[in-house]
């Protein structure tokens, strides 16, 4: 999703899209073979016997089991060839990528997100548990996404499932009320229509609309529900002009102050997430404010999925943009 004066189909599809430049970005440097995994697909089947389309990219350059990468998005679920290369050959991990209900060749009705925390459905948590009995998997499960495909680790979070060790967020917000669909109790009805129709499901806009208050309809895709529940470690990466920021600074503050194993980044970014340079919309910062978030995610896997050690920026656990002052500074909370 976009901020409303950004709004338009191309923007509101193309996040994670962005998230695959940033990667593309670090292959510059890596002597890798493209084309060398092995793609297969499964319709994968959810508690209620619908069928979710599902994408699997195995390395071929170690024997298996890895651990597995997760993305679940309404999105088009397909990845850049050299993206799928790093995460597989070069990275040493299996690579599962799976379309919400009722999109992208998913079976069921659309619900964008609805059937994926801890109600009646809970794809998520069944995803993870069809990924864990696969032959090709370790055991050991991290999930990552921006925008929508972030929303979907904070609720597969919300699940507890034993197996999902790590997710990384990006720009993205924990609760569907609070931060998608309403603001201080009214409806964004630009952002909504605009968005599910771009996903050719605005039907669900009228369905968002008709429940105006909190209550049961919403609690299944609020993490506020489940802070108890979600120790999972999570690397938040939130941007200081972007839609969810206070959701996501939230999240850490709660997760954090329960679980601990939390990081926050906080990047002088928009929703529209241009990777790789200074400019943000109509800003132009200094060139410090480059990130290279992709090689942060992939240490944060290593860490928890592979047993590397964990250095660098995670040392400090918020890791933050002062744009007042153009200069990243870093608080210590990580033990």
């Amino acid at each position: 999703m976009a901020a409303v004066r950004l709004l338009n189909k191309r923007r509101l599809m193309n996040i994670s899209e962005r998230f695959s430049i940033a990667v593309l970005l670090l292959l510059l440097l890596l002597p890798i073979a493209i084309g060398a995994y092995t793609v297969e697909h499964a319709d994968v089947e959810m508690r209620d016997e619908a069928l979710m389309a599902t994408t699997v990219y195995l390395p071929t350059a170690t024997p298996p089991p890895w651990p597995v990468i997760l993305q679940r998005t309404p999105y088009n679920r397909s990845f850049d060839d050299t993206v799928v290369s790093y995460i597989t050959d070069a990275m040493g991990y299996a690579l599962v990528s799976q379309n919400l209900r009722g999109t992208g060749g998913s079976g069921g009705l659309p619900r964008v997100f609805l059937s994926d925390g801890w109600g009646e459905l809970q794809d998520g948590y069944d995803c993870i548990e069809w990924v864990v009995a696969q032959d090709f998997c370790d055991g050991n499960i991290g999930m990552f996404g921006v925008s929508a495909p972030g929303m979907t680790q904070y609720f597969a979070a919300g699940t507890g499932h034993p197996n999902l060790k790590c997710i990384t967020p990006v720009l993205a917000g924990p609760s569907i009320y609070h931060h998608v669909a309403y603001q201080g109790g009214c409806f964004k009805k630009v952002l909504m229509e605009t968005w599910l129709s771009g996903l050719d499901i605005l039907f669900l806009a009228d369905t968002f609309a008709n429940f105006p208050l909190y209550g049961p309809f919403w609690e299944g895709v609020n993490l506020a529900e489940r802070w108890d529940e979600a120790s999972v470690p999570a690397l938040h990466f939130a941007g200081w002009f972007d839609l969810f920021t206070d959701g996501q600074i939230e999240a850490f503050t709660e997760l954090n102050a329960r679980h601990g194993n939390q990081g926050l980044i906080i990047a002088p970014w928009g929703h529209s997430y241009p990777v790789g340079t200074n400019i943000q919309g109509d800003l132009t910062f200094p060139a410090n404010s480059v990130w290279h978030e992709a090689e942060l995610i992939y240490m944060w896997y290593n860490y928890w999925l592979k047993g590397d050690s964990l250095d660098g920026e995670y040392a400090q656990g918020v890791l933050y943009y002062l744009t007042g002052r153009l200069r990243h500074r870093r608080h210590h909370i990580l033990e």
